[in-house]
């Protein structure tokens, strides 16, 4: 018996996809048998067959193309050679298909062609190169005729792809389309029930389920039914390549119907959104731990069916009492309450403060007055100027335009500067409350005051740590009105202090009143 030659071992690789089937030359069979004759020839003995059903070369993610990468990769096969029918078989996509022969280079398998001669030296290289290429631009062709034929078909107002539930995908005069299936009447039930505004999404998605709505093909997840619920289609539009184009086939909704659903689940989802701000937990996303983690809060339910409060960080999966984390805040808060000391100091630099600021205030409208009886002139100057003809029409436009904008932007900042007189005592008197217990009026606050105190004084958040409420810093309130800076010399360094000081109080008796 003759030994087999291992040094001229093989393996052939075959694929179609589905409509290659049908064609001559490019069935498997075919495939197979070209490429066991082109190995008897040149003596190669045929190891193994890999064979990819239906699967296209745009991409190297097959599943025979791996294992027939992988098997080559074993010296223990010892594999000289992967013959293809064409070199399109490996792949129609150059950058795949130099890819796939460094590969195989790698373990000195090289790739043999039935249809294309191409040897190993610089110009069977040459050769080889550009049988891929032409693979790939045939594929590209390809392609792009694929697509013109979509963009027509949709501009003939044909759907031509896979018709999704309610619709079936028919040919009428020989050209793809789609006509209403069996389940059109539960589509249009599912959009009707919704137009009531009486349900949820999911409550119709249940009654849609209950009268028969899933058949052998369909599994109706949440998912598949928000898609279905916001599909033009049902309406006869389509919506593909960046347009909206009117169908030709049977809408199974009218437009008025579709466009009322979406309203109504526009404002479903809108009114679930979530937000930070909630009355049972006021200091959610304010604290955070030192690793980062932020805190939320929700309600556990008892046996009895009694809902708890509490906080918790998700991250870190801690989970604490509301009232006790809500107790420690007060108890920040009460650590930087004011004496009666600090309150007759609070008081006389607020006095000085206010009167500097809103002088200061009452200048910068007058400058900003100033500018504004300029801008007139220069109107009344450039009215002038076009009636005598020096000037013209598209120029005045342009001046008078950019003279509105400046006089708007004028107007904003008078508007936003304030000139009243200081009410000195309705803001101390405002303010006492807090400042002497700030954790007790926190408490006593409602939700929205509770948040303005909370960021107003924490804007960079408090710290959860050893099951306390800490602050790296103290609150703004005692750091601006109480730092040693503006306690010292009220008289000769009061012009020097920063105005924001009195804004602040301003602002902060605001936030209390």
């Amino acid at each position: 018996m003759t030994a087999i030659d291992e040094s001229k071992k093989a393996v052939i690789y075959c694929r179609v996809s589905t409509k290659e089937q049908v064609e001559e030359g490019n069935s498997l069979v075919t495939q197979e048998r070209l490429c066991r004759e082109y190995a008897a020839l040149y003596g190669f003995i045929v190891d193994q067959v890999f064979i990819e059903l239906g699967e296209s070369a745009k991409t190297a993610e097959r599943t025979q193309l791996k294992k027939m990468l992988a098997y080559c990769s074993a010296k223990k096969n010892n594999i000289a050679a992967v013959i293809v029918y064409k070199i399109d078989r490996l792949s129609r996509n150059m950058t795949d298909y130099t890819q796939i022969r460094f590969n195989l280079r790698r373990y000195n398998v090289e790739i043999r062609s039935k249809s294309e001669q191409f040897e190993d030296n610089p110009s069977g290289r040459f050769m080889e190169n550009m049988f891929a290429n032409v693979a790939q631009f045939d594929n590209e062709v390809r392609g792009e005729r694929a697509l013109n034929g979509l963009k027509e078909a949709v501009r003939e107002g044909r759907y031509v792809w896979s018709a999704p539930i309610g619709y079936s995908n028919e040919k009428i005069d020989g050209k793809s389309t789609i006509v209403p299936s069996e389940y059109a009447p539960q589509i249009r039930k599912a959009f009707e029930l919704l137009a009531e505004n009486k349900y949820t999404i999911e409550e119709v998605r249940q009654q849609i389920l209950q009268i028969g709505f899933v058949g052998k093909k369909f599994k109706l997840a949440k998912a598949h039914f928000n898609r279905l619920i916001r599909n033009a289609l049902y309406a006869g539009k389509i919506v593909k390549f960046g347009t909206v184009t009117q169908g030709t086939f049977q809408p199974i909704l009218t437009e008025e119907l579709f466009n009322a659903v979406q309203q109504i689940i526009n404002k479903q989802k809108t009114k679930r959104t979530y937000t930070r701000i909630h009355p049972e937990f006021p200091l959610r996303q304010l604290c955070y731990t030192e690793y980062g983690s932020r805190l939320s809060g929700g309600f556990s339910t008892g046996k009895m069916g009694q809902r708890y409060p509490y906080y918790f960080f998700k991250r870190e999966f801690i989970n604490l009492k509301r009232d006790s984390i809500d107790d420690s805040f007060i108890n920040l808060l009460n650590d930087y309450c004011f004496t009666t000391e600090k309150m007759k100091k609070f008081r006389t630099i607020v006095r000085v403060k206010l009167n500097l600021f809103l002088k200061k205030a009452s200048h910068e409208v007058e400058q900003l007055k100033e500018q504004m009886d300029k801008i007139a002139h220069a109107e009344s100057t450039i009215v002038f100027k076009l009636s005598e003809g020096k000037i013209s029409d598209s120029l005045f436009d342009e001046q008078m335009e950019n003279f509105a904008k400046q006089k708007s932007e004028l107007k904003r900042k008078i508007d936003l500067t304030p000139t009243a007189e200081a009410n000195f005592d309705k803001i101390y008197f405002a303010l006492n409350d807090f400042l002497v217990a700030p954790g007790t009026f926190w408490q006593k606050a409602d939700i929205a005051t509770k948040i303005k105190i909370q960021e107003f004084n924490f804007p960079r958040g408090v710290i959860y740590k050893d099951n306390k409420i800490r602050t790296q810093e103290p609150p703004i309130f005692y750091n601006a009105l109480l730092s040693e800076s503006i306690t010292q010399s009220l008289n000769a360094e009061a012009e020097r202090f920063e105005l924001s000081i009195p804004f602040r109080a301003c602002h902060l008796s605001k936030v209390v009143e």
